[in-house]
């Protein structure tokens, strides 16, 4: 036989108690309830692909993070998968030779050895960003100056994603291969073959 439970609910309204009878409850049967799914805190958004790209843990001679910015930076401009992995080799090869994957370096920068692309002594020469792009783009004359307002060292070398975009993507798109093949020694320096556009 089931056991009812029976309770006086007691409310105090205006100093007067009154006192109301409830239903009988069933104590045996397990309640009911309404699985209702309810978001009780804000949604974190997803990062932005600058703001992914700006926290990848860079270390010099470390090609993993900055390849991975390059992949993520030339996703973010517009280019597809295959025009991405077509360049991917010549960019390695560009990067290492370059900047040793290091996205903050001026050319002349002193990096201590192997550590998270610490600076020890700056560099006084143009040359600036993953691709060591130079005047010849970012200065007052140049595509990068004129095309896009990028008309400063300092714009390049901004942020990771700055310094992929402006001294690698964009320097690709505008001029493929030619600014780090331009004649026979810069031949003889980075692998050119690997350019898609060779």
């Amino acid at each position: 036989m089931r056991s009812l439970a029976m309770f006086i609910v007691v409310a105090v309204l205006g100093g007067c108690g009154i006192a109301a009878r409830a239903e009988p409850v069933d104590v045996e049967v397990p309640a009911r309830r309404v699985m209702n799914a309810h978001q009780v805190t804000d949604t974190i958004p997803a990062p932005s692909i600058r703001e992914m790209v700006n926290a990848l843990p860079y270390q010099h001679y470390n090609d993993v993070p900055a390849m991975q910015a390059y992949r993520l930076t030339a996703v973010s401009w517009g280019w597809n998968s295959a025009r991405i992995e077509a360049w991917a080799p010549f960019v390695y090869d560009v990067m290492l030779g370059e900047s040793a994957f290091c996205w903050n370096r001026q050319r002349g920068d002193i990096v201590k050895s192997y550590s998270m692309c610490v600076i020890t002594q700056k560099g006084r020469y143009e040359d600036v960003g993953f691709g060591q792009v130079t005047t010849s783009f970012y200065g007052a004359d140049g595509l990068l100056c004129t095309k896009y307002g990028v008309c400063h060292s300092w714009q390049i070398l901004a942020s990771p994603y700055d310094s992929m975009l402006w001294s690698i993507v964009i320097p690709i798109e505008l001029d493929g291969s030619h600014p780090w093949c331009f004649n026979s020694r810069a031949r003889a320096y980075h692998k050119c073959g690997l350019a898609p556009d060779r």
